[in-house]
This record gives structure tokens, sequence and C-alpha cells, in this order.
């Protein structure tokens, strides 16, 4: 029978990463009276859409914590994930983003327009759904399917990549996870501001 005081419990997700079919998630529980749910065993299950795809038992820490680190058997069972995790007196569900709803990814061109027939420094940055930096890997392909370019993340999800854009074209960047991203439209004219760090110059064109 679960305790109908279980509704006022809370799971919360304190981190989350999910890439490649590697799960690392970071759990909290709490009573109704947002004490932590401390040393108290559970199970916890992995569901997509009615399949099992993890099942384990665990006992929360001190803070009531768990932790799950693991890799998916089945790499196509990533449609509609939810954690469950229940006891004698606790039922709670967390659904959990798919994999390429996990990263907001954007590209910032230094000076703040992407112009044609220039190369230019693009900066990027990627921030997961808390909002903390991620480090990404991919490519930039034109609206071609040429592959312009790699790129990969240096610090908090943060780098820059070289390219000279191209009248007429598009550009996308396609992470390791298949997920993509437009990059800025480009501009047929404009100014265009670049900063060399080493020489202590700036340059105006």
């Amino acid at each position: 029978m679960i305790d109908p005081k279980a509704a006022l419990w809370k799971a919360t997700l304190n981190d989350l990463n999910f890439t490649n079919n590697k799960l690392f998630i970071s759990a909290g529980l709490k009573s109704e009276d947002q004490s932590p749910i401390a040393n108290s065993r559970v199970d916890v299950a992995m569901k997509s859409n009615n399949k099992t795809v993890f099942r384990r038992k665990m006992v929360t820490d001190a803070y009531g914590n768990i932790y799950i680190d693991t890799l998916l058997k089945d790499p196509k069972a990533t449609k509609n994930l939810r954690l469950e995790i229940t006891n004698k007196k606790l039922q709670l569900q967390i659904p959990v983003p798919a994999q390429h709803q996990q990263i907001n990814l954007q590209f910032l061109p230094e000076g703040g327009s992407f112009i044609t027939g220039y190369k230019q420094r693009v900066g990027f940055k990627a921030v997961d759904i808390y909002g903390k930096g991620a480090d990404v890997k991919g490519i930039i392909k034109d609206n071609t399917g040429k592959v312009i370019d790699s790129f990969r993340s240096v610090h908090n999800g943060m780098g820059y990549v070289w390219l000279q854009p191209v009248a007429g074209q598009t550009y996308t960047a396609l992470l390791e996870n298949g997920s993509t991203y437009p990059l800025p439209l480009v501009e047929p004219g404009g100014y265009l501001l670049q900063v060399d760090h080493n020489e202590k110059k700036i340059v105006l064109l």
C-alpha cells in the first residue's frame, strides 16, 4: 500500500548527462517536510515507453541522494524515457529529456555579424538543461552537405571555430549524438570587428 502522504514527497534531478547511451543521473529524495529521505532502500527503474531498460535496487545516502552511472544496453530505447523510484511508501516518476533536448548550442560570430567573404572567428557556447556548460564535439556542414570544419569545446562548453562564409550558403553544426543546430545566416555586408589577443590589436574590416 502506498503512503497517501507520498504525493507530497519529491524527487529532484540534481544532475543529468545522457550521451551516446551512457547515462549519469544524480537525484535527491525529500519527504513532505522537505527533509532528505536518507539511508532508505528504493527500487530504481528506467523505462522507455513500457519497456524497462534499466533496473537496480539502491540505498539513498545520508542526504537522500541516489547516483546512477550506466550504459544503456539497447541503443534504440531512448524515447519517452522516465525514471521510476519506488519503495513501500513511495512511488515517483521523473521524465528524462532525450539526448538531443539536453544541449542548447549557440554560435556567436565575433563582432556580432556573420559576413560573407571574410575569414572570421565564431565563438560557441553549449549549456545543458540546468544552464551549466556542457562539453560538445562535432562538425559544421554547408547546405550542400560538405564538411567545412570540426569543433570541440575547450572550457565549460565554450570554444570557437574559424569560418569564411560564402554568400548564399547556410551552415549547420552536427554534434556526435546526431543533434543539429543552425549557425547564423550569412550577411552580404557590414562591419567586422576582430580582436587578436596575441598581438593586442583590433582590426576593423
